[in-house]
């Protein structure tokens, strides 16, 4: 941290997974007083991959422990299941991440804008 420069972290897991603004630095150009600012979410990032994989990993299980037979033949099954499975749980968290980049953008703005009104007050 120096006067031109602010960096902050969150200190602990659940603003880190509900927010998702992990780490921030934001930095003042000093010739036009423009506020440029770096946003990563690693703890976010990993908790929707992590998640994702726990619910493809019940779902596998849940296959196996209670087959829809019945319901599915093994063709289709293995057409529509696992490549269902293998979306959702593997790939759309990769998805997500980009996608939550607009929001956090949003919300360090937003919290940008509320300590320059109360710096004001």
């Amino acid at each position: 941290m120096t006067d031109r420069s602010l960096r902050f972290k969150s200190n602990s897991l659940l603003p880190r997974i509900n927010i998702g603004i992990n780490d921030v630095s934001l930095r003042i150009d000093g010739t036009n007083g423009e506020v440029h600012y770096r946003v990563l979410y690693p703890t976010w990032a990993g908790y929707g991959i992590f998640l994702g994989m726990v619910i493809g990993i019940f779902f596998i299980l849940g296959e196996f422990i209670f087959p829809a037979d019945w319901y599915l033949p093994e063709p289709i099954k293995n057409y529509i299941f696992y490549p269902f499975v293998g979306f959702w749980c593997l790939i759309w968290p990769w998805i997500l991440i980009p996608m939550h980049k607009e929001p956090a953008r949003n919300l360090l703005i937003k919290i940008m804008d509320e300590a320059n009104q109360a710096k004001e007050r």
